[in-house]
């Protein structure tokens, strides 16, 4: 990050497969800060430069006679040759020509390169932006280096879809590095979950990712299966309003409902919970691949929403603890977990991965 102590904006959109969202970031004395933001519904938009050169002229007020000295969009999609395919949208982005539009140098960036480089920016002692989730000791690891002096941040975000991504810290220094592994293959790890991954994967025709498990499609698929194998049978939807409500609902619709009527009804609950256990060993399985130090990040609109159910009777860490080999377990205790309760953390982290890049660029030069 900079130490300029004149203030920067950069312009910045975080693109999802539901919303998309344009800010104005100011960065000023070492600290992002945003200024100004504008939602849009994803589906309304025939692209992304729609939105910004839209967002963009009632974001003049804010800059105090300052120029905007770049753009980075935060991608919910693989990034190539700044140029990404958008995962769960209809449209797609092309870097160069949205400067072409906007005037602006443009850097396209993985969403969950955006929000591992916010992860330095969060306060782990600000229960607004974080909640730390008690190791079932009751313990609260703190952040540490690896053996190296590297200091290594991992995060994955359940929202429409599912995020990987990590960030590695020397010296100061920040490199966000993308991952696709939201789409490697779930590995059922109990009875339940076993029956789960063949249902999907008879519904499918092939090895289901993960994503189909982890993710609001997920709560969705868990609720198909439930219904399928008769754990909600039509008696149940005939006889129970709530119940019926959600079976009425197209399947994307309906993970908020169950969510939110979970606290009344037992099925509705079990789904949450089956959920849960799923994202805990899914993220006990990258915390083994990372070994992020600096901690375990989950990102994304679930887990801030549905904070109680990955606290209740520790489900989610008891999860992510367990291991079948007895030397495995102490590494897994040492990493701290945080649900992130910042739901702009990818307009401030695309802006830091636009300074930060552009001064590695810079120093390469």
């Amino acid at each position: 990050m900079s130490n300029n102590n004149n203030k920067r904006f950069i312009l910045t959109a975080d693109v999802g497969g539901t919303h998309t969202t344009v800010g104005l970031v100011a960065l000023e004395k070492g600290r992002f800060t945003i200024v100004a933001k504008e939602p849009f519904e994803t589906a309304a938009l025939n692209g992304i430069e729609e939105a910004l050169l839209s967002a963009r002229p009632r974001m003049q007020d804010h800059l105090d006679g300052a120029a905007i000295e770049g753009c980075c969009i935060s991608c919910a999609g693989p990034v190539r040759d700044n140029r990404c395919a958008l995962s769960n949208a209809s449209w797609d982005i092309d870097g160069p020509d949205v400067e072409k539009k906007t005037g602006l140098p443009t850097m396209l960036v993985n969403d969950f390169i955006a929000v591992g480089y916010s992860l330095p920016l969060l306060d782990e002692s600000d229960r607004a932006q974080l909640t730390p989730l008690p190791h079932p000791d009751g313990s609260l690891p703190q952040a540490m280096k690896d053996p190296t002096g590297l200091m290594v941040r991992a995060v994955l975000g359940a929202g429409t879809g599912l995020g990987v991504g990590y960030l590695v810290e020397d010296n100061g220094r920040y490199f966000g590095l993308p991952s696709e592994g939201g789409h490697a293959d779930f590995a059922p790890f109990d009875e339940e979950t076993d029956a789960f991954h063949e249902f999907l994967q008879r519904r499918i025709g092939a090895a289901p990712g993960t994503e189909l498990f982890v993710s609001g499609q997920g709560i969705s698929n868990i609720w198909q299966f439930f219904r399928r194998t008769g754990r909600i049978s039509d008696s149940d939807v005939s006889e129970n309003v709530c119940l019926a409500e959600i079976d009425a609902l197209e399947p994307a619709d309906r993970p908020s409902l169950i969510s939110q009527f979970a606290d009344s009804d037992e099925r509705c609950a079990d789904i949450m919970r089956l959920f849960v256990r799923m994202y805990g060993k899914y993220a006990s399985n990258l915390a083994l691949i990372f070994l992020p130090g600096g901690g375990f990040f989950l990102a994304g609109g679930i887990a801030a929403k549905n904070e109680r159910w990955f606290l209740a009777e520790n489900l989610f860490m008891r999860h992510f603890v367990s291991n079948y080999k007895d030397l495995v377990r102490p590494v897994l205790d040492t990493i701290p977990v945080y649900i992130i309760k910042e739901y702009s953390i990818s307009l401030l982290g695309a802006a830091n991965a636009f300074i930060s890049r552009t001064a590695s660029q810079e120093e390469k030069q």
